[in-house]
């Protein structure tokens, strides 16, 4: 996120005379708002989403210690299609944690999990407001959380970088489909190197 332009290509389409709404979904260790506070982005209020509590820890300790956000949410939540619990087995936490896999290797004892909305989290954390950025993450978890009936507010997105991952029951394209059906136009995408997970940027 901070050495190369992953993110920061695509920064070109955010306001330049205000302070930006960012929501963070899939955070990880908070690498889209540093990077957006060093190309100096910034921002009146900042929501990450984080499921698993080892990389929540970094996450916290990364933003509270960098990011002079007027507002600042952080959740230690998994995004879902509802509020409510799941219980995972999660590790010490990496790029690659889903609500879809278990990572018993490194960790026996099943967790419980917080699940959270996307109207849910966003209602808290910005209210009315627009969403100047969202970026969502989160390893095939998106399905359940953008085709659930708890995700209206995603009309409030200005602008949103989605990673797609393959799904056992639902396509890329049924998923960019509803996105449009919301009033979306894909700016771009980008195929990974995998061949599987690809990168798209909507308006």
């Amino acid at each position: 996120c901070l050495l190369t332009d992953m993110y920061s290509r695509y920064f070109h389409l955010l306001p330049k005379d205000r302070p930006l709404n960012v929501f963070d979904i899939g955070a990880n260790g908070g690498g889209l708002p540093l990077s957006l506070l060093s190309n100096g982005c910034c921002m009146e209020t900042l929501a990450c989403v984080e499921m698993n509590p080892c990389t929540f820890s970094r996450l916290h300790f990364n933003i509270r210690q960098n990011v002079p956000a007027a507002r600042l949410h952080l959740i230690n939540a998994a995004a879902h299609h509802s509020d409510g619990t799941l219980s995972l087995a999660l590790g010490k936490g990496g790029t690659n944690d889903s609500i879809h896999t278990v990572t018993s290797a490194e960790c026996r004892d099943a967790k419980i999990v917080a699940t959270r909305s996307f109207d849910s989290m966003a209602d808290e954390c910005f209210g009315g407001k627009e969403i100047d950025l969202c970026k969502i993450d989160i390893e095939g978890a998106e399905y359940e959380v953008l085709l659930s009936s708890e995700a209206d507010r995603l009309q409030d997105v200005r602008l949103l970088i989605i990673e797609i991952h393959p799904h056992a029951r639902h396509s890329s394209e049924e998923l960019l489909t509803a996105l449009k059906n919301r009033g979306f136009e894909e700016y771009c995408r980008e195929q990974d190197t995998s061949d599987t997970t690809s990168v798209h940027v909507l308006k």
